[in-house]
Formats: C-alpha cells, sequence, structure tokens
C-alpha cells in the first residue's frame, strides 16, 4: 500500500473545494476528495482501474466519476484530433530533428530543426547546419529572403508610396518584382526607374551597421526615378521598427520614418536573424495577418526566420 495512505485513515470533515490526486503502481490517477476515507480512494481506484480495463484502454484513461465514463488517452504516436485518437501525422513527414502537431484537427503537423540548423528544401524534412560568414545578410539584388524552419522562399516587400503615421505593416512576398515592372501607373509616376541598374523599389532594403538602421531603398531614392516626372517625388527614409523592445509578446512589425533617438528601430543581424539591438531576446518572425505572410516579432527561439544572404551556406 502507498506510505502516504496511513496518514488517511481518519475521515475529515474539512469543506474545502479541493481534491487530492493519488498516483497508484499502474499509472492511474485518481481525483478524490480531500475527505475521503481510506476505503474510499482503495474503492475509487479499483472503480477507475474497471472501467479502463472495460473500455480497452492501452494507455490508461481519464475517469469521470459522476458520469461514470472512462476515455481512453492516445498513445505516444497518436494524437487525439477531437474525435478519436489517429496515427500522428508527425509519422508520415519523416522529419530528420524534430516534429510538432500544428492542427489536431485537421491532424497537420510540420518538421522543426533545432538552433543552429534550418529545413532544407525541397522535402522540408531534413535540417541542415548553417554558416553565417559576416553580418551582410542583404542579397547582392538587395532583396531580404525569408527561408527557415517554416521553408517561405519570400522576400521582404512594403508598399511604400503610402505612409501611415503609425507606420506601414511589412509583408513576405514572392521575390518577383515582375508587379511593379509590369505596372504602367507605376512606371509613369517613376519613367526613371531602370530594372537593369535599379533593384525592385518594393524590394529593396539597405543597412547600416554605424546607426543600426534597416532602411526601406526605394522611399530613398524617389526624386531620383521620377526625375524627369513633370511631379518628381521627394525622398522618404522609412526604417524597419519592433513595435517593442520591453515585452516578448507576439506583435506587428512595422516601417516609419527613421529616427535617431528610437530605440524601437535599432536593429542588428545575429545568427542570421533580424534581432532587436536593445533586447536580444527579441526577434522578427513571419506570421499570418488576414491571409497574408506578414512580419512580426516574438520571442527568439527555434521557429524564428533565417535571413539568409549571399554569404550564408548550408554544410
Amino acid at each position: 500500500m502507498n506510505q502516504i495512505l496511513p496518514f488517511l485513515t481518519a475521515t475529515t470533515t474539512a469543506t474545502l473545494s479541493v481534491t487530492w490526486t493519488l498516483a497508484d503502481p499502474l499509472n492511474f490517477e485518481i481525483d478524490v476528495p480531500i475527505n475521503a476515507s481510506v476505503i474510499d480512494i482503495e474503492w475509487a481506484r479499483e472503480e477507475e482501474q474497471e472501467a479502463c480495463e472495460d473500455a480497452g484502454c492501452q494507455y490508461g484513461c481519464d475517469y469521470d466519476f459522476d458520469t461514470e465514463t472512462a476515455t481512453c488517452l492516445c498513445g505516444p504516436d497518436e494524437i487525439d484530433n477531437g474525435s478519436a485518437c489517429v496515427a500522428s501525422p508527425c509519422l508520415s513527414l519523416g522529419c530528420s530533428h524534430g516534429c510538432e502537431v500544428t492542427d489536431a484537427a485537421n491532424e497537420v503537423a510540420e518538421c522543426n530543426c533545432p538552433l543552429g540548423f534550418v529545413l532544407e528544401k525541397p522535402d522540408n524534412a531534413t535540417c541542415v547546419s548553417y554558416v553565417v560568414h559576416d553580418q551582410r545578410l542583404i542579397n547582392s539584388d538587395d532583396t531580404i529572403r525569408t527561408k527557415g524552419n517554416d521553408a517561405l522562399d519570400k522576400c521582404l516587400a512594403v508598399n511604400w508610396r503610402r505612409t501611415y503615421p503609425t507606420g506601414n505593416r511589412l509583408f513576405l512576398e514572392n521575390c518577383d518584382c515582375g508587379s511593379f515592372d509590369n505596372n504602367r501607373g507605376k512606371r509613369n509616376h517613376f519613367p526613371d526607374y531602370n530594372n537593369t541598374i535599379h533593384g525592385c523599389p518594393t524590394l529593396s532594403w539597405v543597412y547600416n551597421a554605424t546607426s543600426q538602421r534597416l532602411m526601406a531603398k526605394g522611399p530613398s531614392i524617389m526624386s531620383e526615378l521620377s526625375a524627369s516626372h513633370s511631379n518628381p517625388k521627394t525622398d522618404r527614409f522609412l526604417c524597419v521598427s519592433f513595435y517593442s523592445v520591453t515585452s516578448t509578446k507576439d506583435y506587428l512589425m512595422i516601417l516609419r520614418t527613421c529616427q535617431d533617438n528610437d530605440d524601437k528601430q535599432d536593429i542588428v543581424f545575429r545568427d542570421g536573424r533580424i534581432v532587436s539591438a536593445n533586447n536580444p531576446h527579441i526577434c522578427a518572425r513571419s506570421r499570418k495577418w488576414r491571409g497574408k505572410d506578414i512580419l512580426g516579432q516574438s520571442e527568439c527561439n527555434q521557429k524564428d526566420f533565417i535571413f539568409w544572404g549571399d554569404d550564408v551556406d548550408t554544410v
């Protein structure tokens, strides 16, 4: 008998709404009132064990004494999709390191990797280590292409022609400038844009390591792109900004007018990630917003995006 039972030989009349849990050697957990006697506990143990056995539960069960029903627990390679135990979707993915069930109801899972590794395309299942050669993580075409454990291959983009007082959202879009190159209206507004010498205005970025500012390049050369227009545009200097540098909660990141004294715009590249220079625990992350991939912030962990540049290799 469990050595704790001698201390419960007398029935207490306490009226506290507290339950006491006793785990027996057969891995059954019995919730009984604090005023239960040894006989009550033994009876509860036997009742729950018999109910689990009658239900054919192989991996234990949850027993409801009020309704006298036993609910079987799922096995180590199974998940509960809300109606039954089914084989874990991780079993079919062939993940090299780890797997996470992201939507049990729809039986959806994804592979993940430990720190220092990213998922290799095209299988999205094999983790490979990566090496960052230096701190230049903007590609030679001025884009920031996102790849990582969620296996997206998109570029950081912004609708920079219209700015809002609270800042512009930052989207992750296809790394193709066709939507700008083939847009007659945009070409009319920026007649001096030449895709053979200019990077894509909506996808180009520049980083200043001294000021620690990550700035949208397109808005900063608007006067150059519209020099021959009857109404040339004025340059704007817009920088990527964290929403907060004190909280590790999830927020959307924004593009705002560059400010020297704004600590939320202090950004560094560290181990392939976009990180707050004032809080090494806050990283840029991709998230879904109204069905679109958008740049947000969160606490740094193994699911962070790797912001690859030309100088990053997998080994």
